[in-house]
C-alpha cells in the first residue's frame, strides 16, 4: 500500500495519486467528502482523476459523507460507472438514517468490477 500526503489545504493531492499509480496499482482510494479532514475535491477534477486513472487501476470513491452536502449537481462520480469506467461508489445508509449500530451501505460498480469484488467477499453468500 502506498500513501499520498495530502495538500497544503488537507484536500486529496490528485496529481500525486496519479503519479503513484504503477503496473501493480489495483485500487486507488479518494473519500470525497474526506473523513475527517471534511475537505471536498472539485468535481471537474475528481472526474479528470477518475477518466486518467480508472484505465489502470479501479477508482474507489468513498462518498458516503456526499449526503452531508447541499445537494449539487455533478458531485457524485457515479457518471463515471454509468460511462463504463472501472469506478466504484461506495456509499452507507449508516450515517445519514441513524443507523451507525448497523453499518448498512452499497456499492456502484460496473458487473465485471461486482464480480471481482464477489470474488474477494469474505462473508458466505446467503
Amino acid at each position: 500500500m502506498q500513501r499520498v500526503p495530502l495538500d497544503a489545504t488537507l484536500t486529496h493531492d490528485l496529481a500525486a495519486m496519479e503519479a503513484r499509480v504503477g503496473a501493480g496499482t489495483k485500487l486507488v482510494s479518494v473519500c470525497n467528502p474526506n473523513n475527517p479532514t471534511g475537505t471536498i475535491v472539485d468535481p471537474a477534477r475528481l472526474r479528470a482523476f477518475c477518466e486518467a486513472v480508472s484505465p489502470r487501476a479501479t477508482v474507489l470513491v468513498d462518498e458516503v459523507y456526499l449526503n452531508s452536502l447541499e445537494p449539487a449537481p455533478g458531485q457524485s462520480m457515479v457518471d463515471q460507472v454509468r460511462a463504463g469506467r472501472s469506478v466504484i461508489i461506495a456509499r452507507s445508509f449508516s450515517k445519514i438514517y441513524g443507523l451507525a449500530g448497523m453499518r448498512v451501505g452499497y456499492a456502484l460498480a460496473q458487473p465485471q468490477v461486482i464480480q471481482r469484488l464477489s470474488e474477494l467477499r469474505m462473508s458466505l453468500p446467503n
